[in-house]
């Protein structure tokens, strides 16, 4: 799944990783950042949520360096 932010493309991968569990990372182009979860998620849509949530916070990061 690819998503938008700030002008960046976010890639979201998501696996189910047991019962219930779902481990995911995401890759944000152009920055080669990636994240996989500490923590499993719930449900498909709560690992999204955390994939996209976690990059968003380093877009913002970055974007505070690039205006520093």
């Amino acid at each position: 799944m690819e998503l938008k932010y700030k002008g960046r493309t976010v890639s979201i991968h998501i696996v189910k990783a047991a019962l219930d569990s779902w481990d995911w990372s995401y890759v944000i182009h152009g920055v080669e950042a990636r994240r996989h979860a500490d923590v499993l998620a719930r449900s498909e849509d709560a690992a999204v949520e955390c994939a996209f949530q976690t990059a968003r916070k380093v877009i913002d990061r970055l974007s505070e360096e690039d205006n520093d």
